[in-house]
């Protein structure tokens, strides 16, 4: 029996950055469903085990949390995650930081070359309009910026469905901000009021 459950395990399981997911079409062909589930999810603490089935079957979004471990059903996929104790982190970058390394890593430099560099990792921001120290934060409901590229304001929430955000993603996204504004969704889109112009004299460069 213990055999046949991790050779099922080391099958369906996928693991990256310490998250483990499990495609849902793969749990919902084992038979029987209910003691595979069990025995996959157990080691993670969760045992409400006939309410996680029946989330597989329904509306994707479900959230579960044992008392270390998250489990949310995407459209997809199964996303099981640590407990984040840092949700509520506000982290303070001051004018002089170069770098921090925790909760995520990011370099901080300043340049006069107002070059345009085409990576999702790196944002250049208009120095002038920043008001330090800036803050790295997660996202919070009623979030929202103006994507580079619109002059309108969009709701953070309507862009990471834009972006096809899972659920887990928009849990690990950090923002980086310069009072109340959000000037970066870190790793995806800086925001229009704090691009680079053609008067812009000093560039602020944060990258991942």
């Amino acid at each position: 029996y213990s055999s046949k459950i991790e050779e099922v395990r080391k099958s369906l399981m996928q693991e990256k950055n310490g998250i483990v997911q499990f495609e849902i079409s793969d749990l919902l062909a084992l038979k029987p469903l209910h003691n595979y589930l069990y025995e996959l999810l157990i080691p993670y603490g969760f045992v409400t085990i006939d309410t996680i089935a029946k989330a597989l079957k329904g509306q994707s979004g479900k959230q579960f949390f044992s008392n270390t471990h998250q489990l949310l059903v995407d459209r997809k996929f199964v996303f099981i995650s640590e407990l984040d104790e840092e949700q509520e982190t506000l982290i303070t970058i001051e004018e002089k930081t170069k770098e921090i390394k925790y909760p995520i890593q990011l370099n901080f430099s300043q340049t006069n070359n107002v070059d345009w560099i085409k990576d999702k990792n790196i944002a250049q921001l208009d120095f002038g309009k920043l008001k330090f120290p800036l803050t790295l934060r997660k996202w919070k409901k009623g979030d929202k910026f103006m994507p580079l590229g619109m002059q309108t304001f969009k709701k953070l929430s309507d862009f990471f469905i834009d972006n096809k955000f899972s659920m887990l993603d928009k849990n690990k996204q950090w923002l980086l901000c310069s009072e109340e504004d959000i000037v970066w969704v870190i790793g995806h889109r800086i925001d229009e009021r704090y691009k680079l112009q053609t008067d812009t004299k000093k560039v602020y460069i944060a990258q991942i």
